[in-house]
C-alpha cells in the first residue's frame, strides 16, 4: 500500500512539472507573437497588416525619338526546324493542310532573334 502512495506522489509531481513546462512554453509563444506584431507595425516596407511590401522598381527612361525606319527588308537565309512535331488528326483520315501563322527566326545558336508573320509574306508576295 505504501508503494501506491509513493506512485501517486510521483505522478502528482510529474503532472505539476509538465503543467509548469506547458505554462512556460505558452508564455514564450505569447511573447514571441507580441514581438512580431509590434515589429511588423513599424519599419520600412512593413505595413503591419500583411506581408512585407517590395520597394518600387528602378525604372530608366529615355526621351522619345522620331526616326525613319524601313518598312520591310528582303533577306535570304536557310530555314531549319528548331524542333520536330508529330501531327495527328482527331478523326481518321489524311492531314491536308497545316496552317502556320508565325515563324520564329533563330541565330546560329538557336536563340530566338525575331518573329515573321506569315501574312506579311503573302502581302509582299514573298512565298
Amino acid at each position: 500500500m505504501a508503494d501506491n502512495g509513493d506512485k501517486s506522489k510521483d505522478n502528482h509531481g510529474n503532472r505539476a512539472a509538465v503543467i509548469a513546462v506547458l505554462v512556460i512554453l505558452l508564455l514564450v509563444v505569447i511573447q514571441t507573437i507580441q514581438r512580431q506584431q509590434t515589429a511588423g507595425s513599424g519599419g520600412p516596407g512593413m505595413s503591419g497588416d500583411g506581408p512585407p511590401e517590395m520597394p518600387p522598381a528602378v525604372v530608366i527612361v529615355a526621351p522619345v525619338k522620331s526616326e525613319t525606319m524601313q518598312e520591310f527588308a528582303v533577306v535570304t537565309g536557310t530555314l531549319r526546324a528548331v524542333f520536330k512535331a508529330d501531327v495527328v488528326a482527331k478523326e481518321a483520315g489524311a492531314v491536308e493542310k497545316i496552317r502556320i501563322d508565325e515563324i520564329v527566326v533563330v541565330d546560329a545558336e538557336n536563340r530566338p532573334v525575331g518573329l515573321i508573320d506569315v501574312q506579311d509574306l503573302s502581302r509582299e508576295r514573298i512565298y
